[in-house]
């Protein structure tokens, strides 16, 4: 079953994590708290267990970054403060892009971030520097096909005289005739 009951306290551990002081996280003094409490553990169905565990991975390494960056103007990581420091949100994506060579590593950094803030109930749309980020990690990062040199003739006939000979080991002849033929 997809569903059992050890699945699901994993994924709402997984969710937990996203949660910063503030945020939407649900309140337990109201007379609807059980049923946040139901739409927070439906989140985990909102997506599969392999994308929150991708997100999970990448926001443990943007919650530090966001950390250490609110620190250095005496803040902590909160709803209240991501709200009033959009900024970090461009910061965030240069960041991955300066931290890994892997085409999906800024993508990758940016959609846990937009988790973080969708489980928290904070709206935000890429601004045209973050969009600029993710488009440069898409175009410089992407590696290109590395295409094998075609076998010239001259390399064709070496193989046959080496491993076409008759007599030589039946792979050697086969191989040598796969080539000829390719």
């Amino acid at each position: 079953e997809m569903n059992t009951p050890t699945q699901r306290a994993r994924r709402r551990a997984m969710i937990e994590e996203f949660f910063v002081d503030g945020g939407a996280r649900h309140d337990t003094s109201s007379a609807w708290a059980p049923f946040l409490e139901l739409a927070t553990d439906l989140l985990g169905d909102w997506r599969a267990d392999s994308t929150w565990k991708r997100y999970l991975t990448h926001w443990r390494k943007v919650r530090a970054f966001l950390v250490s960056m609110l620190a250095t103007k005496g803040l902590s990581l909160s709803a209240a403060n991501l709200r009033a420091n959009p900024s970090l949100f461009p910061a965030v994506a240069a960041w991955a892009y300066q931290q890994s060579t892997a085409a999906t590593a800024v993508e990758s950094a940016v959609l846990a971030l937009r988790m973080c803030l969708r489980v928290n109930g904070i709206a935000y749309d890429d601004d045209i520097r973050t969009k600029a980020v993710r488009e440069a990690a898409r175009r410089n990062r992407t590696k290109a096909t590395v295409k094998m040199a075609a076998f010239t003739a001259d390399k064709v006939t070496a193989i046959l005289e080496l491993w076409g000979v008759p007599g030589g080991p039946l792979w050697q002849r086969m191989i040598a005739l796969s080539i000829a033929v390719a």
